[in-house]
């Protein structure tokens, strides 16, 4: 990932402040010592029979493809994905991307570790993310639908987990405050299609479009690599998204059923179909909308993320496959 938005701070400037190599400033020619994450690790052959390990190294600024050739089943216990490495070699170019030739590593002491090196981080302060938030909560007109959003993002340790949770573990929006800046967006977006289809019911829209993603909070934790928690790999966002707005509506009095069913309906069914992981087809108006904005942002911002991960000077018009596309992406 080149230094954009996301990190606006220049690549001297960061060395200056950190003292350390960020994989963004790494250039070829340059022999670095740095800590990072492994993101990736396998033990692999050469032509020559002999074992080395290939590995994607990364911090809060991008990857690095490595290589610790002539290596060993030891060498490679020590080098596994999810852990922190010291390591120094000396950076080279193939076939147009950098990697690091790894003369020397070991495992970084956890002292040595500053968690805020290794994620990205919103572009967006998180202060006004949530200011927005709220506002977007207090302009809600329909009183029930209005307190259960009050629920939800009144529960203070629910929002702050809100407010720095990525919204995604690599395909889009995936650093510290993207699930808001995601859902923010979204509700921006379904403000518009409101005001050109007026037949939808703006409110449940609204509510849909703040909660549909609120799953998230529990599973992916918001730590370096962004790793699914237990939660998340048995049960998924969706389910445990309408299963934490079931629990906030369960504390409010005489809440009316119809309004508790459609917005769990729309938890259930914004990722459109069930081959994608929703557990009910969109069934209404406003969850049909849903599905379509919040693809709609998800891609479009994927679309940008995988153009910035390209190595800086690579050559061709297309992106590599894309999961988030099911295809390649013309850059132009």
């Amino acid at each position: 990932m080149k230094l954009g938005e996301k990190f606006p701070e220049k690549a001297a400037k960061m060395a200056s402040n950190h003292g350390r190599k960020f994989a963004a400033e790494c250039a070829p020619g340059e022999e670095i010592e740095g800590i990072f994450l492994v993101r990736e690790s396998q033990l692999r052959t050469a032509r020559s029979g002999a074992p080395y390990i290939g590995a994607t190294l990364a911090d809060k600024t991008g990857t690095l493809e490595a290589k610790k050739w002539d290596s060993s089943e030891e060498e490679f216990a020590r080098f596994r994905a999810g852990m922190y490495v010291k390591v120094r070699g000396r950076v080279e170019e193939w076939q147009g991307t950098k990697q690091i030739k790894i003369d020397k590593f070991r495992e970084a002491a956890e002292g040595e570790i500053n968690p805020e090196d290794f994620m990205p981080v919103s572009s967006r302060p998180i202060e006004a993310m949530e200011e927005e938030l709220l506002g977007a909560v207090k302009n809600v007109g329909n009183e029930d639908i209005r307190r259960a959003l009050d629920a939800v993002f009144g529960d203070e340790r629910l929002r702050k987990a809100f407010l720095r949770s990525p919204a995604a573990k690599e395909l889009h929006h995936a650093w510290i405050g993207g699930l808001a800046e995601h859902t923010l967006s979204v509700v921006a977006t379904a403000e518009a299609v409101c005001r050109q289809q007026k037949t939808l019911r703006r409110d449940i829209l609204i509510a849909g479009a703040l909660l549909h993603d609120i799953g998230k909070t529990e599973e992916i934790s918001p730590s370096a690599g962004f790793p699914y928690t237990d939660a998340g790999g048995l049960l998924g966002h969706i389910l445990l998204g309408a299963l934490i707005v079931d629990r906030s509506l369960s504390k409010l009095k005489d809440f009316p059923e119809p309004v508790r069913l459609h917005l769990l309906h729309m938890i259930a069914s914004h990722h459109g179909t069930l081959e994608f992981g929703a557990v009910k087809m969109p069934a209404t108006a406003e969850a049909i909308a849903l599905h379509h904005i919040e693809c709609l942002d998800a891609k479009i911002q994927g679309r940008r993320s995988a153009i910035e991960k390209e190595p800086e000077g690579s050559e061709g018009g297309w992106t590599d496959f894309l999961r988030i596309a099911n295809s390649k992406i013309f850059k132009g």
